[in-house]
């Protein structure tokens, strides 16, 4: 009333009530008239009834509210799941690490005793025997091996070694593991290896690793026949081949 008494136009929002007594909200722009002295003579009204309006604007910031309160509360559950995770990570590393180690010097232990019986020149039952042992260890440390290394990866500590190492006798040394299963399966086991590649340089442990899966897979999967392990030369450069 002071805006309009003034004799200035005015707009805003107010309640007003109906005739029958309900109240709503109004957008209203009121603008005086003047007579040809000047003087206000009435007053024209444009006016808007945003009740709904109002109701869904407030509806809507209740849900915007909702929404980042409940957004707000996921990031904290997540951020404390990934750091549960984490925790549990590292505890499974350090557990995998030490018992891998707790196994490792027991087999060691039994591959260096069988290594000093066969020396002994048993007989050839014996010496069967024994190097079925020394087989069954060399693939428990492999297994062991496996396990270091799950735990060096989810550490980001894997780093492969790099030795000189004969690749066909490596091949020999894999197949010599997996002969009793493939004799018991009545199976043939055939490693035909390019006569010119020799020496390599690389991680002859974790090839050896990769190779004895498939060739163990492949010793499951066979029913009947020969299983050939090969090796070609297929790409020589300056810093490598590609076998």
């Amino acid at each position: 009333w002071s805006t309009l008494g003034r004799g200035q136009p005015w707009k805003g929002e107010f309640y007003n009530k109906r005739k029958d007594g309900s109240e709503y909200v109004e957008f209203a722009i009121i603008t005086p008239m003047r007579d040809e002295n000047g003087t206000i003579t009435h007053y024209v009204a444009v006016k808007e009834d945003i009740t709904e309006k109002k109701r869904m604007s407030l509806e809507l910031d209740g849900h915007r509210h909702h929404l980042e309160e409940l957004v707000r509360q996921r990031t904290i559950e997540l951020v404390a799941a990934r750091e549960q995770a984490e925790i549990a990570n590292r505890a499974k590393s350090t557990f995998l690490a030490n018992m891998s180690h707790e196994i490792r010097t027991p087999m060691n232990a039994i591959v260096g005793l069988t290594h000093i019986l066969r020396r002994a020149r048993p007989s050839p039952e014996q010496d069967d025997k024994l190097g079925k042992i020394a087989s069954a260890a060399d693939h428990l440390l492999g297994v062991i091996n496996d396990i270091l290394d799950v735990s060096k990866i989810e550490a980001g500590k894997l780093v492969l070694e790099k030795a000189d190492f004969e690749l066909e006798a490596l091949l020999n040394r894999i197949c010599a593991m997996l002969m009793d299963r493939v004799r018991a399966k009545e199976l043939e086991l055939v490693i035909d290896i390019d006569a010119g590649i020799g020496m390599v340089n690389g991680d002859a442990t974790r090839l050896g690793q990769a190779l004895l899966n498939y060739l163990g897979n492949a010793v499951k999967f066979t029913e009947h026949g020969t299983i050939t392990v090969g090796c070609r030369l297929v790409e020589e450069a300056a810093d490598g081949v590609l076998v």
